[in-house]
């Protein structure tokens, strides 16, 4: 068994346990470990299906909190979002965007860790631009869960909803980008070999991290929620940064 191999399972194992435990995290947790031996176009195509293997069955488990008035319009304002957020790619620097982000991503789960929360109304003038942030980015960073999770999270919803909730929207979204993907023809026979041998990794993870998250208080489920979104901002940042000061 080849390094490589060893590591990408455990960057997988590693996202499937995060998105098992939080309902989100399997692309942040995963992603960065994949890209040190595959290129972009071989994991994007990889992790998605991965991920609902796992956001599926996870979600029918907590079906009956799921909270379709809620989910729906931002799955909706998604929609909307991504062309938006690939035309910004287009115009825009992506490394200033991703230095954008990852400043919004620190700062917002850091006031909130502070005490700072806003709770918003569930209207659809609410959730659809909140579903269209989640679209824009998706589009322009591949980085879709920030909008939805700080708004879920700064709506003080029992950790329960909130990863029915995420789940649903996750599954929805992964529904969109996989036929996307497909029709694009990026579907080859590494990456489905690739899959192919990842896949028994998918439940073990999940299956730990839906065990332990039955035993986090709820206090500790939200500080765990902003903590994570928090390091996905400052991976941004980062990241970002070192591109800049290298060009």
């Amino acid at each position: 068994m080849s390094d490589a191999y060893i590591i990408i399972s455990l960057a997988i194992l590693s996202g499937a346990f995060i998105q098992g435990c939080l309902g989100f995290g399997f692309g942040m947790i995963s992603v960065p470990p994949l890209l040190m031996y595959l290129s972009l176009d071989e994991v994007i195509p990889m992790q998605i299906p991965l991920s609902m293997i796992l956001t599926i069955p996870l979600g029918w488990q907590v079906r009956h909190h799921f909270q379709y008035k809620l989910v729906i319009p931002l799955l909706l304002g998604a929609l909307i979002g991504l062309p938006i957020g690939i035309w910004v790619l287009n115009h825009f620097s992506g490394s200033v965007l991703r230095l954008a982000v990852g400043g919004v991503l620190v700062g917002l789960p850091t006031l909130m860790l502070m005490g700072w929360s806003r709770p918003l109304p569930n209207r659809l003038y609410t959730l659809i631009p909140i579903g269209m942030m989640s679209g824009v980015l998706q589009g322009s960073v591949s980085i879709s869960a920030p909008p939805i999770i700080l708004f879920l999270t700064n709506q003080g919803m029992h950790k329960d909803q909130f990863r029915a909730n995420v789940l649903l929207f996750f599954t929805g979204l992964g529904f969109i980008a996989l036929t996307g993907i497909t029709l694009n023809g990026m579907y080859t026979p590494t990456v489905m070999s690739m899959i192919a041998k990842l896949l028994i990794i998918v439940p073990i993870g999940g299956y730990a991290g839906a065990k332990l998250a039955t035993k986090i208080p709820q206090k500790l489920f939200r500080t765990l929620t902003l903590l994570v979104s928090a390091f996905m901002g400052g991976a941004l940042l980062l990241r970002s940064a070192i591109v800049l000061l290298g060009q």
